[in-house]
């Protein structure tokens, strides 16, 4: 918050000498995890949700927490999973999308959308959530029939 310029002018005026003193400078918020996630949801809610629901069922194009998912078993890192979103959102192609074949034939290709790099990084942080921090990932992020109920509907012994 900037000091306000008559409490500066008065300070400046009853000093001995009127010596002018720089108004304290007071650090701009920091920019935490959760800040981008909530400027990513505003933003996936503003230009995103048009054609993606966040969970299933769903709409003209894949379910968010769906390709969140899909993202995080094939990425090595939180910080990729971002990057990779920011990378794809302005440039969407076959050859760099890490939806199964199957997906990308069933919905094409998203449009480009030329999004400013803050607001292409607070996208990523937000599916990065989706994955990482929501319920939904808890189901983990491998492509199913992993054994959990160790395939006891398939004939699996159960150990």
């Amino acid at each position: 918050m900037a000091v306000p310029w008559l409490v500066w002018l008065w300070a400046v005026v009853s000093m001995p000498g009127g010596v002018a003193v720089a108004p304290p400078v007071v650090p701009a918020p920091a920019v935490t995890e959760d800040s981008l996630v909530a400027r990513g949801r505003r933003l996936f809610d503003a230009v995103c949700a048009s054609c993606h629901s966040v969970e299933p069922p769903a709409r003209q194009a894949p379910p968010m927490a769906n390709v969140a998912r899909r993202y995080r078993a094939l990425t090595a890192s939180r910080s990729e999973l971002v990057e990779r979103v920011a990378a794809w959102v302005p440039k969407p192609a076959a050859e760099r999308s890490l939806l199964p074949p199957p997906a990308r034939q069933h919905w094409g290709l998203m449009p480009a959308l030329p999004l400013a790099a803050e607001d292409l990084a607070a996208l990523g942080h937000f599916v990065a959530s989706l994955a990482y921090d929501s319920v939904a990932a808890g189901m983990g992020p491998g492509p199913g029939m992993g054994g959990g109920m160790r395939m006891r509907h398939r004939g699996g012994s159960g150990r």
